[in-house]
C-alpha cells in the first residue's frame, strides 16, 4: 500500500519499484530463477476508512494465502472492478 502523490505517475511510481526490485532480487540467492517482472501491474485505489484493513491484511497475507492463493485473489480483484480476467495478466 502506497500513498501517491496525484503529481507522481501511477507508472512511473511502478517503473522505479520494478527496477529496483529487480536489481534486488537477481543479486539474491532467494531467487535464482528471477529473470524480472512481467510488463502488466494492477493497482486499486481504496477509501481512507479502508486504510486500517488493508494494512491488516497486508500483515496477514501468508496466512490468508494459506487459503486462497494469490492467483484466484487477484482474479477475483479484477472481475470486481469490472475488467475482463485474461491469464496473460499473471505473465
Amino acid at each position: 500500500m502506497v500513498g501517491l502523490s496525484p503529481s507522481i505517475a501511477l507508472s512511473d511510481l511502478v517503473r522505479d519499484i520494478k527496477q529496483g526490485s529487480s536489481k534486488w532480487a537477481k543479486q539474491q540467492d532467494y531467487f535464482p530463477n528471477f529473470r524480472g517482472w512481467g510488463k502488466e501491474y494492477g493497482a486499486f485505489s481504496c477509501s481512507v476508512r479502508d486504510i486500517d484493513s488493508i494494512i491488516h491484511y497486508i500483515n496477514n497475507q501468508r496466512i490468508h494465502h494459506n487459503k486462497c492463493t494469490f492467483e484466484h485473489e487477484y482474479q477475483g480483484m479484477i472481475e470486481r472492478s469490472g475488467l475482463e480476467w485474461n491469464e496473460y495478466r499473471l505473465t
